[in-house]
């Protein structure tokens, strides 16, 4: 929006005059929910993404590969196919600007029949198929029992009919984490099923 606001922004932010205009007449939502966040962060009451405070990351020449020369040649030349939960669509994104040489990503299409279920289409497979027969690092997050769901149907998809050199499955966060015993009878722990549900992919 500089081209919308007197001077451009750079010179428009410089008068803190200018501070009540732009949040009267400027603003859009994503300015406020941004500035909230900030607010809270600041006041340590929402803890900032991993993300965010993650250092860059510095190759040295310091640094040798464990192992054989074999294996270190192996693992040089690895390269992933990148695919992701839409919630992961920034971290594949920023995998990539961080070691173009190492990823590549192919946004998937998570969309819904008129009835609800599921219409997946995941990236990487037309027009030309970029994903068979490589390693592929599926960036998994199950927020919520709709996605999951959703994300169980696409690595099975990918253990069973892609024919795959390799899959790594990155789960960063398992909100069931906690409800690993059974506590009383009847009631169910669901991290020991969901893990059970992912440890049933085909082989």
């Amino acid at each position: 929006r500089t081209e919308k606001l007197p001077g451009g922004a750079v010179e428009f932010s410089k008068d803190k005059g200018n501070s009540s205009t732009f949040w009267k007449k400027h603003a859009v939502h994503s300015d406020e929910a941004m500035w909230k966040q900030f607010c809270l962060e600041k006041k340590g009451v929402v803890a900032p993404p991993v993300l965010a405070v993650m250092p860059p990351v510095e190759t040295s020449s310091k640094f040798q590969a464990v192992g054989s020369a074999l294996n270190a040649a192996r693992s040089s030349q690895r390269r992933y196919v990148v695919l992701a939960a839409p919630a992961m669509h920034l971290l594949a994104e920023r995998l990539v600007a961080a070691d173009p040489s190492k990823f590549e990503y192919y946004v998937s299409k998570w969309k819904k029949f008129p009835d609800g279920t599921d219409n997946i289409t995941l990236g990487g497979f037309e027009p030309e198929d970029r994903v068979s027969r490589r390693d592929v690092l599926f960036l998994a997050s199950f927020d919520c029992n709709d996605t999951t769901m959703s994300q169980l149907h696409a690595l099975t998809f990918l253990c069973e009919s892609a024919f795959l050199s390799s899959l790594t499955i990155l789960l960063p966060f398992l909100p069931t984490g906690t409800m690993e015993r059974y506590l009383q009878p009847g009631r169910i722990a669901a991290a020991n099923t969901t893990a059970k549900l992912i440890s049933q992919l085909p082989p």
